[in-house]
């Protein structure tokens, strides 16, 4: 009996995993979207009862909500300026132009934490 292996194609399988793992993400985010208009939409029918103080919380989570901004902007924003810098200095376009990336999402992320902070 001859003994035959398949021969086994890696990018095959990297190409089927990087698509598995896309659609995780759109699901994660459908998900995550969903869960974001339910909760606003719920506030919205179902207020805070009379008597119930919150000031105490609303400034913990708006504490919270600038902490998550101040890591916004040392993680994407502040590498992002050294990028474009470094690009200028080196005459290199394609790491400035990298650099510009990284500083607007981390832009709009930090302008997003403004829309969540609204939503809670």
């Amino acid at each position: 009996m001859k003994n035959s292996i398949r021969k086994f194609n890696v990018r095959k399988f990297r190409l089927a995993a990087i698509k598995m793992a896309i659609t995780a993400c759109t699901i994660a985010m459908a998900m995550c979207s969903t869960a974001m208009i339910a909760f606003a939409e719920g506030e919205a029918e179902n207020p805070t009862p009379t008597g119930v103080k919150t000031a105490t919380m609303d400034i913990i989570i708006g504490i919270a909500f600038w902490v998550v901004r101040i890591l916004i902007v040392f993680s994407g924003a502040v590498p992002g300026i050294q990028k474009i810098n470094e690009g200028n200095a080196d005459e290199n376009p394609k790491e400035k132009r990298a650099g510009i990336t990284s500083v607007v999402v981390a832009a709009v992320c930090f302008a997003a934490t403004f829309g969540i902070e609204a939503l809670v």
